[in-house]
C-alpha cells in the first residue's frame, strides 16, 4: 500500500526517491539502474525461490530436502560452467532470462525436483528444445556449428591483414 507521500510524488511526476522521473517510466534513471544492479546481484536467490515454488506447486516436494539446490550452489555451478550453456557453450546472461541466451536451470530428470545432482545450467533455447533428453540431438549439433562459425568470423574480422 503506497503512503500518502508516495501518492503525492507520483501525482507530481516524481520518483519514489523525490527526483523527477522520466515520462514513460515509473522511476527515475538512478532508481532504475539501482534496481537492475540489485536484480543482477541477486539472480541466484530469485531463481532459487522461483524454482522451489514451482516444485511445490507441481507436487515434486512438500518440504525442501537437504540436497536441494540453493543460490550458493547456483553461483558455484555458474562459475564451474564458465557462465556457458551446458550443451551449446554459448555465454549466458541473467538480465532477461527469457531471451535466447538467458540463464535457466534444467532438470536432467523431469520427474525429480531441482536437486543438486539433477541440475545443469542451460541457455533458454536449449532448455526449451529439450536438448538434455536427447530428443533434439541434430538441432544441438547444428547450433554448436553455428556458434563455432560465429566465433571464427568474429576472430577473422578482428585480424588486420587477413588473406583468404
Amino acid at each position: 500500500m503506497p503512503t500518502k507521500l508516495q501518492i503525492m510524488r507520483t501525482e507530481a511526476g516524481l520518483c519514489c526517491c523525490g527526483r523527477s522521473r522520466d515520462e514513460p517510466f515509473k522511476k527515475c534513471l538512478t532508481c532504475r539502474k539501482a534496481q537492475r544492479q540489485q536484480e543482477r546481484k541477486n539472480w541466484g536467490k530469485r531463481k532459487f525461490f522461483n524454482l522451489r515454488d514451482r516444485d511445490r506447486d507441481a507436487g515434486r516436494i512438500t518440504v525442501v530436502p537437504p540436497n536441494y539446490m540453493d543460490h550458493t550452489f547456483l553461483s558455484g555451478l555458474r562459475v564451474s560452467q564458465h557462465n556457458k550453456c551446458h550443451y551449446c557453450t554459448v555465454p549466458m546472461q541473467t538480465a532477461n532470462m527469457m531471451m535466447a541466451d538467458g540463464l535457466t536451470v534444467e532438470r536432467l530428470d523431469n520427474n525429480q525436483p531441482h536437486l543438486k545432482s539433477n541440475c545443469v545450467l542451460a541457455c533458454h533455447t536449449c532448455n526449451v528444445h529439450r536438448v538434455g533428453d536427447g530428443i533434439n540431438h541434430n538441432w544441438l549439433q547444428k547450433r554448436q556449428l553455428e556458434n563455432r562459425f560465429r566465433r571464427l568470423m568474429a576472430e577473422i574480422s578482428t585480424q588486420k591483414n587477413f588473406e583468404y
